[in-house]
């Protein structure tokens, strides 16, 4: 079983059979038909997220999950919730109306691993199995920093509340194009979160993320990552998810670090990639992708796109693009659901059938799985015929030329 560790003993002569450090250890017995120990007990959900990260966006220990009312790793772990997550997640079982996003992704894709939790699965048993005499469980290895909501571009599937440029964008955006899904719209961005990091040790941190916004066209991020390459040292790994528009130059902390690896937020390329993307230039975007690619090195260059019905078509030479740059696609899968206007429920049953035959005869069973899973709802497909009007005549950009697929299936 991969949870169990065996090690050699010198002492006694043999090979000390453990588990690593959970809320609650599982019971093994030796199983003489299969010649190995075996779980009697319940296989426990191990989540390194959960329980070694903290998320300061949402004062939770991921994206999806925050903890009320808490504004540190440290206190999330004495929360009753945090508690009462840990306690299910040791019986093995999903808590009731906690952890979700992973959950359902789980239930939905039984046989492959897209969920946050199961992405960093194999790389937290390595982990421990690595480390098994020092490792300690609850201590914060794992963080994520918000770098704020300043961005530079107005991508498609955003909002004023997590980019600041799109403020201008939702004060001049028509009443009848959105309704009331944004009834009192934010003029101004979400604040950061505040975090009391003075309270969390990070001197055992082994890696941080850094989200925004736009990390890289923040001042905040480089201030950041200084503190932390104090408390830290340099072997901490550093990642940050960008957009592409703003060179690693402008955060120069990044050069004192051993190990850092820059994810790419690319859904299409060409027109379709400034479509989506808006206020983006896909050539000076390719231009510092290659720039931070040529570092080799510790350097990594990764890219996590987002699925949505803006993209269908443009899949395939997404991903051809990814081998010739030389980019690694992160292994957690996002398929977009808000807002709902971009999402698959815009298709019609005849359109779904057309795209689900589509990506199944170009090897994207997942993502034809998902969109089998949607039904259409008028509402939402009237409301994205309002929102490609809007940005035809906001940004000059016309979703015909940029995406003539995806027009050519839908036609107004």
């Amino acid at each position: 079983m991969s949870d169990i560790i065996i090690k050699w003993n010198p002492e006694t002569g043999q090979f000390d059979h453990s588990l690593p450090p959970a809320p609650l250890k599982n019971l093994i017995e030796w199983n003489e038909e299969t010649g190995t120990f075996e779980h009697t007990g319940p296989k426990p959900i191990r989540c390194l997220h959960f329980e070694h990260g903290y998320e300061q966006a949402v004062n939770g220990p991921c994206c999806y999950q925050s903890i009320p009312g808490v504004s540190s790793f440290t206190e999330m772990q004495q929360h009753p919730v945090y508690l009462k997550i840990q306690s299910s997640f040791a019986q093995g079982e999903w808590p009731t109306n906690y952890c979700t996003a992973c959950s359902d992704v789980e239930k939905l894709h039984t046989d492959q691993g897209y969920s946050k939790r199961q992405a960093t699965e194999f790389h937290y048993r390595r982990y421990i199995r690595d480390n098994i005499d020092a490792y300690v469980p609850g201590e914060l290895y794992f963080l994520t920093i918000d770098a704020g909501r300043y961005c530079n571009i107005q991508c498609r599937s955003c909002n004023p509340y997590n980019s600041s440029s799109w403020i201008p964008e939702r004060i001049a955006m028509e009443p009848r194009v959105l309704y009331s899904l944004y009834p009192d719209n934010g003029k101004k961005v979400f604040d950061v979160t505040y975090y009391n990091n003075s309270i969390d040790d990070f001197s055992k941190l082994k890696h941080v993320n850094v989200l925004g916004g736009e990390p890289l066209y923040n001042s905040t991020t480089n201030e950041m990552l200084e503190k932390i390459l104090e408390a830290a040292g340099p072997d901490v790994s550093i990642s940050i998810s960008t957009n592409g528009t703003v060179s690693y130059k402008n955060v120069p902390v990044l050069k004192k670090f051993n190990k850092v690896g820059l994810t790419f937020s690319i859904d299409a390329t060409g027109p379709a990639f400034e479509f989506i993307r808006t206020g983006a230039n896909w050539e000076n975007v390719k231009q510092n992708i290659q720039d931070w690619v040529d570092l080799k090195g510790s350097s990594y260059a990764g890219v996590h796109p987002t699925y949505s019905v803006l993209n269908i078509f443009e899949t395939v030479k997404l991903k051809q693009y990814f081998v010739e740059a030389q980019l690694n696609e992160t292994n957690e899968t996002t398929f977009l659901t808000y807002p709902d206007y971009l999402n698959y429920s815009i298709l019609t049953e005849r359109e779904r059938i057309i795209v689900v035959d589509y990506l199944n005869q170009n090897n994207l069973s997942s993502a034809a799985k998902v969109v089998e899973s949607y039904s259409y709802i008028p509402e939402n497909r009237n409301r994205f015929f309002r929102f490609m009007n809007h940005t035809k005549e906001y940004h000059n950009l016309d979703w015909q030329t940029s995406l003539p697929e995806l027009y050519n299936l839908m036609k107004p």
